[in-house]
């Protein structure tokens, strides 16, 4: 039994370093495709600041931007300066994306919903539970938007709670950062509001 542990634990350790040496793999790749297709967006699309005969028509939805990075699609950036976290959110989760990165597990950021989840290794989500009101969290979309957060409130919900991890009926707040507890049996759930 004592040898079974020992091996998990290896095993986890092991998963937790590959999985933090991917992300940052990737997260290089992602900054670098981000910066320029901002780039790209900036000089195509004339504002009122720069073209006084630029029609200004505003939109009631945007689409959102996606960055294909090893084969594998991504939404954007997550960072969260009180935990020393920067990590790449892949566009779907699946078991297998939460093994190399964060995943939006629904929503985005331009409809102000956006809820992302992740493995509680100490390289992805591991500290979540040590945020707290007024901490600074950013997102930096695929097209090169960024998005400030203010944490609300850290709050533990039950693994199979799906509702109350997902529910925003007065919209609250408009990001949800989420992570299993140690145990797996529970998630630790931290909601922002954009600034």
């Amino acid at each position: 039994m004592f040898a079974a542990a020992v091996i998990l634990i290896i095993f986890n350790i092991t998963q937790d370093k590959k999985s933090g040496e991917r992300a940052q793999k990737v997260l290089g790749e992602l900054e670098a495709k981000i910066s320029v297709e901002a780039a790209e967006i900036e000089t195509e699309t004339p504002t009122l600041e720069n073209d006084l005969f630029a029609k200004y028509e505003p939109t009631e939805s945007k689409e959102e931007a996606f960055a294909e990075i090893d084969g594998e699609m991504y939404v954007g950036i997550i960072s969260i300066p009180k935990l020393g976290i920067k990590l790449p959110v892949m566009s779907n989760w699946n078991y297998d994306n939460l093994k190399i990165s964060p995943c939006r597990y629904s929503g985005t950021a331009y409809d102000g919903n956006l809820i992302i989840a992740a493995h509680n290794y100490s390289s992805h989500f591991g500290k979540l539970s040590e945020l707290s009101g007024g901490d600074e969290i950013l997102f930096i979309a695929a097209d090169g938007t960024e998005y400030r957060y203010e944490t609300l409130q850290t709050e533990t919900v039950g693994g199979t709670e799906v509702e109350k991890l997902v529910s925003n009926e007065e919209g609250a707040w408009s990001l949800t950062l989420f992570t299993c507890t140690l145990s797996g049996q529970s998630r630790v759930c931290v909601r922002a509001q954009l600034v």
